[in-house]
């Protein structure tokens, strides 16, 4: 390590590590800027779309509307339907104009006064001017395929930066007036509509991102250089100094051993030494003799103890005054720390607790070491250490590895663990269990109108109600995103479950405040029990799960069990989740 400290030929590693660091954050926020503009050229393609598509539906739903006969507006030759041509009783002419007819004369405005243009196509158009060109029958033809959308960016090298998006036409009852002779029902795929539109912003946008990124990677790539071997440098010439030093004390620690040879004839001079290093030792030092009375204590042991002096401890019987104990708040006490004074035998114990002056848990970690004089075992020497950081620190590596940070709920692993101890206990018990696959509705909306950190607050505020609506003995766990799943041991009935799954669907029904705003959302919960409908862990959670599509299917903020038979839908609900 010296080495590599002192040799600046060894510098370079470090350099590097933070080139690589460095290159990997710019090449991940590179396409991060990149999906991002992705993401922004779509929602501009699905808007037009959405817009062209909502006024098609209008016209279809009122059968067409009529305009006047014009040189731009000319009676439609492809369109087959009664009163087609009308004359007012003032005269003038009218023609239908159905949904592809206005769609097409909306194109030309839309194309004219902002630049974006839109078609209507098929592959087995009516009019000759709506057949799919280029990358519209590819387009076509992934709808066929069962592709809900087609997207495109410019490609490389392109003079001119345009989008190109797609989505399909399905079929509708009024459509049928028009393309039933074609041979298509409702539901079919008859075409799409296309949109070209110019995204030469987004690109600007993105082009100056990825410059800034650029600029900000390279000067963080000099800073973490620059204090690299800024450090670096400090620290050789720390060594070095060290070296120095060290040279320095080993020719002094040499004169003092010379020293030391002709002090040690002494034996009151060794004691002396032998206190110092008791008395400024880190660790708890003290003896007791054959009968447990404390012969000698060192100013660590009394202050870990509490105890002002160790004069408070001289003479007494220290070990009934501190009574070991094993590790845990139900710790018993440990007998076998008098095996060192009985049997001679060396005891260490990684994880105990002595008891301190004012009645305290001390978390220690200890030894005892028998002292023998002639032979015979006269005492013991107790060595001890304060353990309540490294308790604290393992405490909270378990809590990371098994529960969720941000809701500070049991994580998947913690909660298939306690799922199996209660399937085992409800399998010896001959109990029932239930598991509830919760999973949040409109959650995604709420995030992303709202934005993450009041999503969070959301995800929070939900698990906190859902506990409230939990008994001590059960289980709520994230497994993530927003899903969660509830183990309820001992649960009567099947009844008794779906009440908690009212409660929850209930208390998420209210309104979220979050500093962002209000948000409603609700919950879908599936019910599973063991052992009505499976006995094993996987089978419970897969069949909660199907429960909760159920749920979602009947129309969400409700609850559906496993064993129940799903409820058909009337026909207007189907007809409502059919539509768009």
């Amino acid at each position: 390590m010296n080495r590599f400290l002192l040799h600046r030929r060894y510098w370079l590693p470090p350099l590097l590590l933070w080139t690589a660091v460095v290159a990997l954050s710019f090449l991940w926020n590179v396409h991060d800027a990149r999906r991002n503009t992705a993401e922004l050229a779509v929602n501009e393609g699905r808007f037009v779309f959405g817009m062209i598509q909502a006024t098609r539906q209008w016209n279809a739903l009122h059968g067409g509307v009529y305009g006047l006969v014009s040189a731009e507006s000319p009676s439609n030759p492809y369109l087959d339907a009664h009163e087609k041509d009308i004359v007012t009783p003032t005269g003038r002419q009218l023609t239908l104009l159905n949904p592809a007819y206005m769609t097409r004369q909306l194109s030309e405005v839309i194309q004219e006064q902002t630049g974006i243009r839109v078609h209507i196509t098929s592959l087995n158009p009516i009019n000759p001017g709506n057949a799919a060109r280029g990358w519209e029958i590819d387009a076509l033809r992934g709808f066929d395929r069962g592709d809900k959308e087609f997207f495109a960016m410019p490609a490389a090298g392109e003079s001119t930066a345009l989008a190109r998006y797609a989505a399909p036409l399905i079929t509708r009852h009024a459509c049928l007036q028009c393309h039933e002779k074609q041979g298509y029902r409702v539901g079919d795929i008859r075409g799409g509509i296309t949109v070209v539109y110019p995204i030469s912003a987004f690109i600007a946008m993105q082009s100056e991102r990825l410059w800034q990124l650029a600029a900000a990677h390279l000067g963080i790539w000099l800073l973490l250089s620059g204090l690299t071997l800024l450090a670096l440098r400090m620290i050789r010439e720390q060594l070095l100094s060290l070296d120095r030093a060290k040279g320095e004390q080993d020719a002094l620690v040499e004169q003092r051993t010379r020293e030391l040879r002709e002090e040690v004839r002494e034996r009151k001079e060794a004691e002396s030494s032998l206190r110092l290093l008791i008395n400024f030792s880190g660790e708890g030092i003290f003896g007791v003799d054959k009968s447990g009375a404390c012969t000698f204590c060192n100013p660590a042991a009394a202050r870990l103890l509490g105890y002002a002096s160790a004069d408070a401890l001289l003479g007494r019987d220290i070990l009934a005054l501190i009574r070991p104990v094993a590790a845990g708040p139900d710790g018993e006490p440990l007998a076998r720390d008098c095996q060192a004074l009985r049997e001679g035998i060396p005891i260490h114990i990684e994880d105990a607790g002595f008891t301190r002056a004012d009645g305290g848990h001390l978390p220690v970690e200890y030894r005892a070491h028998p002292i023998y004089i002639d032979g015979q075992v006269t005492g013991a020497v107790f060595t001890f250490s304060d353990i309540t950081a490294r308790k604290q620190s393992l405490e909270r590596i378990w809590r990371q590895a098994n529960y969720d940070a941000l809701s500070q709920l049991p994580n998947r692993e913690l909660l298939l663990d306690r799922l199996d101890r209660a399937i085992a206990q409800a399998r010896r018990g001959g109990d029932r269990l239930a598991v509830l696959f919760i999973d949040l509705d409109r959650f995604k909306e709420a995030n992303d109108t709202l934005g993450h950190d009041a999503g969070d607050h959301i995800l929070r505020d939900a698990a906190r109600r859902m506990e409230a609506c939990l008994r001590d003995t059960d289980t709520l766990a994230r497994l993530g995103g927003d899903e969660f799943l509830a183990v309820l041991p001992f649960v009567e009935s099947r009844a008794a479950a779906e009440t908690v799954a009212a409660k929850i669907v209930e208390a998420l029904a209210l309104p979220f405040a979050t500093p962002a705003g209000t948000a409603g959302i609700s919950a879908s919960i599936g019910i599973a029990l063991y052992p009505d409908d499976a006995t094993t862990r996987d089978k419970l959670i897969r069949d909660a799960d199907h429960a909760m599509y159920r749920a979602k299917d009947a129309g969400r903020n409700t609850w559906r069990t496993f064993g129940d038979e799903p409820t058909a839908h009337a026909p207007a609900e189907i007809s409502a989740a059919a539509s768009p």
